[in-house]
């Protein structure tokens, strides 16, 4: 679905399915990006007690506000996922690419904390706007106060329920290797982002979460 109609992408039918299946020793990765993923999936997540915040994720860095969010080993979890089996399989930092923040239920793990100062917009015309007004000069501090909120407190999560186990994450470009080609006539070189870029263990986080839900990791 588009998302305007603002529905869920899913029957009820069958979020009680996979509810069942799950609880019954299945497991489940739900992987929801930002607005309008968010509100699609906002209906199955929540029958595992997880609140989407279903819009657009950023924090402030020092050239303005980025969706490109970087997580070093302090954010992420004590967890089997973040271990992996021995010290060789270790994940130390976790990049994300856009997406929604998340909430929990009782009982979950935080894997992927979302920083203190990060905000959320509802939408991609409200961070462009966001960004502009900053860029023409007026206080982050309050176009932040005014277009967006604070982020809710996760972009990953991990969890058992019933029999079964969980991971739910607010991206999906994590999980991705892709490249995005341009015209020839405007001169730009492909985007990269995802698994094709540098500087983080999210290919390990990947496997271990794999192995996680397999049982391969306790």
């Amino acid at each position: 679905r588009d998302g305007s109609d603002r529905t869920s992408a899913f029957e009820e039918g069958e979020i009680e399915a996979v509810a069942r299946w799950v609880e019954a020793g299945g497991s489940l990765l739900l992987a929801a990006d930002h607005a309008p993923h968010g509100t699609a999936a906002a209906a199955l997540a929540a029958r595992f007690g997880v609140e989407m915040g279903k819009g657009y994720l950023f924090q402030i860095a020092p050239d303005g506000p980025t969706t490109n969010l970087t997580y070093p080993r302090p954010a992420l979890a004590d967890h089997p996922i973040v271990a992996g089996r021995d010290p060789s399989e270790a994940v130390d930092i976790v990049m994300t690419f856009t997406g929604q923040s998340l909430k929990g239920p009782a009982g979950s793990t935080i894997l992927i904390a979302t920083d203190a100062g990060a905000h959320e917009t509802p939408d991609l015309p409200t961070l462009q706007r966001l960004n502009a007004r900053i860029d023409l000069g007026e206080p982050a501090e309050a176009v932040i106060a005014e277009l967006a909120r604070p982020a809710l407190p996760a972009q990953g999560l991990a969890f058992a329920f019933g029999r079964g186990r969980v991971i739910v994450l607010g991206e999906a470009g994590m999980l991705t290797a892709q490249i995005v080609r341009f015209p020839p006539e405007q001169g730009r070189e492909p985007l990269r982002f995802g698994l094709n870029t540098d500087g983080h263990d999210n290919q390990q986080f990947v496997l271990n979460a794999l192995h996680w839900l397999s049982r391969l990791l306790p």
